[in-house]
């Protein structure tokens, strides 16, 4: 379903849930994630509506007009596209994702959701029911999925690429537990992720009012919007095997997860296994 322009909202005791993308020159890839957002379920497995706001600028392709042929394929998703022309001062993407988050947060209501993702994603079915779940429940204002990739690209990397993909995610599962056993968080308890980006990442348009929205930075805009609301008295859930089960998707080349099996360790594998399959690499 396509939409010319979403209406505000009105106060509700459910949360209203606004999933806010950024695009420039996806007309590869943005079919496939509008498939992957149409077919997002509930718990229960039943067929959940994604309202879902698309911001092309600066496109030299046909990125808007194929997000719109696909929508309208797709029931359960509705969509409004917005197309603008900025000049080379307002082309970066920091601008871009803050114009369509902006735009999310007005649609969503004072009592919504706004969720960021990237238009080279694939969500998995359960992922947007799973992302804001720690929102709708109360836990945290702000959630992060992990970000993973796929199994195919991760074996089309070069050995080099893979070693240092393992060596940094091992260290910052290793350093995550320890910075949790010495300084735990009630609202965001260990196992947890460490990844926060504009990929998959979920806040109450409270929260995203009070820290400014997203902060116009030359590079990690979205890490800096995460950081904003880390401080102050918000705070930040990237759960993993607690609580709601964890957040979920896919992400171009990237899947988006936190299985039960990271209660383990880093890549889903038993405490040491990363030093052991380092070691086995050239």
């Amino acid at each position: 379903m396509v939409a010319a322009l979403f209406e505000p909202a009105a106060l509700t005791a459910v949360p209203r849930t606004i999933v806010a993308i950024p695009a420039r020159d996806e007309a590869a890839v943005i079919a496939a994630t509008l498939r992957a957002l149409g077919r997002q379920r509930t718990l229960s497995g039943e067929p959940q509506p994604v309202e879902l706001l698309l911001l092309v600028n600066n496109t030299t392709d046909a990125t808007a007009t194929l997000a719109r042929t696909e929508a309208a394929r797709l029931p359960h998703l509705r969509l409004a596209v917005r197309e603008k022309h900025w000049s080379a001062q307002r082309s970066g993407v920091a601008y871009a994702r803050r114009a369509v988050m902006d735009w999310a947060a007005e649609v969503a209501g004072a009592g919504g959701i706004v969720v960021s993702a990237d238009a080279d994603t694939r969500p998995a079915p359960d992922w947007l029911h799973e992302l804001t779940a720690p929102l709708r429940a109360g836990i945290a204002p702000a959630s992060g999925g992990r970000i993973l990739l796929e199994p195919g690209e991760l074996a089309g990397l070069p050995s080099a690429v893979r070693r240092t993909h393992l060596l940094d995610s091992g260290y910052r599962w290793w350093s995550g537990q320890l910075s949790a056993t010495l300084n735990p968080q009630p609202h965001d308890p260990w196992p947890h992720h460490w990844q926060h980006f504009g990929a998959s990442l979920a806040l109450t348009v409270p929260a995203y009012r009070a820290v400014g929205g997203v902060p116009l930075v030359d590079h990690l805009e979205d890490v800096a919007l995460v950081q904003a609301s880390s401080s102050g008295t918000y705070r930040y859930a990237t759960p993993c095997g607690h609580g709601p089960t964890p957040p979920r998707g896919a992400a171009g080349g990237y899947r988006w997860a936190c299985p039960p099996s990271w209660r383990n360790g880093p890549l889903g594998q038993k405490p040491g296994m990363s030093q052991a399959l380092l070691k086995s690499w050239p």
